[in-house]
């Protein structure tokens, strides 16, 4: 018997090269609803596992059939790994881990000291993430639940993104800890970021309180997203006063 290798499959209409593999059999429940985004190498795109599907799908995000191969075996690799992971099960993470990737959000802003822009940007900023603790009014159910859900909004997708740029799979509780710690860190960042608008370079004596993130404990390969490339869409969002869960709620 001749087994045949997989390769990319080329849409007849658009030309793009995709990924196409059939799911696992083994795979636990869990992964229902698990959002998996591809490194960079893979082309980085994103899919979602929906509940009854027998196949995954995701673009490889060219035309260049040599170039296709390529990002078709980076993919596959990546998606052995997650189905690994997804079989160990979730991870749970500790207070200091969850500290040390909140700092990365924080690192990664404070980088925009030299040029802040204006300081009612930050204020901005500041604001909007008070009014996600608070609980939005814009949100039904309890005060728990709106807050809840105001918190999932405003830094819901901070969170995923660190935990796919690390690659993490977490539980849920650890997912919400996260959102909460990601909430200080970007309210302190915000502060400094104010202070440095307004000519004060004075160091934040605050920032040494984040430990540094320990790469030993990731458990999927890196590079699928960038923390500063989560940035760029908050930071539209800030200007005009408005983060691939990994895990649904």
């Amino acid at each position: 018997m001749i087994l045949r290798m997989a390769r990319p499959w080329k849409h007849p209409d658009s030309g793009y090269y995709y990924l196409r593999e059939r799911l696992p059999r083994d795979l636990p429940l869990e992964a229902r609803g698990l959002r998996v985004a591809f490194p960079a190498a893979a082309g980085g795109s994103s899919f979602k596992i929906s509940p009854k599907a027998q196949h995954v799908k995701a673009s490889l995000r060219t035309r260049d059939p040599r170039e296709a191969k390529e990002r078709h075996a980076a993919a596959s690799a990546h998606l052995n790994a997650v189905w690994a992971a997804v079989r160990r099960g979730p991870k749970r993470l500790s207070k200091m881990q969850l500290v040390a990737l909140s700092g990365e959000i924080y690192r990664a802003f404070g980088s925009a000291e030299a040029d802040p822009g204006p300081a009612s940007q930050w204020r901005n900023v500041q604001e909007m993430d008070a009014h996600a603790t608070q609980g939005s009014a814009l949100y039904i159910g309890t005060p728990a639940e709106r807050r809840r859900m105001s918190m999932d909004a405003r830094f819901g997708r901070f969170a995923d993104g660190l935990l796919v740029s690390k690659g993490i799979i977490t539980d849920a509780a650890s997912r919400t800890a996260l959102i909460e710690e990601i909430a200080k860190a970007t309210t302190q960042v915000a502060k400094k970021l104010e202070r440095n608008a307004n000519s004060d370079f004075r160091p934040d004596l605050e920032a040494s309180r984040f430990p540094a993130w320990r790469q030993e404990d990731i458990q999927l390969p890196q590079g699928a997203v960038t923390v500063t490339g989560l940035l760029a869409g908050w930071e539209r969002e800030s200007r005009a006063t408005e983060a691939v869960a990994l895990w649904d709620r």
